[in-house]
């Protein structure tokens, strides 16, 4: 049994709570080579957590790739490559290298995740990646043991349930 992150606490790089990292990283990721490369075509790129058509509502400036952007963000938000060696470092010193998990349950995850440590990695931040099946994820989840993971998730009919997972309360 693994412990909740509630009674617990947390593991994970601190940049991973600061929206203007997260923001970053949206910039730092081609959606459409995913499409192309990854789905062979077969997907349409994501902007919201709600894709059902009934439910959906696009957004009105959706973020699309811009590495610049990205690294404009970054630099506004203190995080700078203070040693040279090609990783930015938080503001309190600490580099940007950071835990991924991909899922070997869903091949395309790793297929994805080799794309997004390159791009991330233009933008100043290191990935090392970690394939787990399923139930090794949800242990890591449960335990809010990582920094950045890929994980697959289908939609219901109501949108409530998606929703309410981006709350506190969840």
């Amino acid at each position: 049994e693994v412990a909740y992150c509630k009674d617990t606490g947390f593991t994970h790089h601190p940049a991973t709570t600061d929206p203007a990292f997260r923001l970053a990283v949206e910039y730092a990721i081609d959606r459409d080579v995913l499409v192309d490369r990854v789905k062979l075509g077969y997907a349409e790129p994501g902007y919201t957590v709600i894709p059902t058509p009934k439910w959906h509502a696009e957004p009105a400036t959706p973020i699309t790739y811009d590495p610049a952007e990205a690294n404009r963000i970054l630099d506004e938000a203190g995080y700078a490559d203070t040693d040279g060696d090609g990783i930015r470092e938080t503001p309190d010193g600490e580099p940007m290298e950071m835990r991924f998990v991909v899922r070997t349950e869903a091949p395309e995850t790793i297929d994805a995740g080799e794309f997004i440590v390159e791009w991330l990695r233009d933008i100043g931040v290191s990935l090392k990646t970690e394939a787990v099946n399923d139930s090794k994820l949800g242990d890591i989840w449960y335990a809010n043991d990582y920094d950045l993971y890929i994980w697959g998730w289908g939609v219901e009919p109501d949108p409530n349930f998606q929703l309410s997972t981006y709350t506190t309360d969840q």
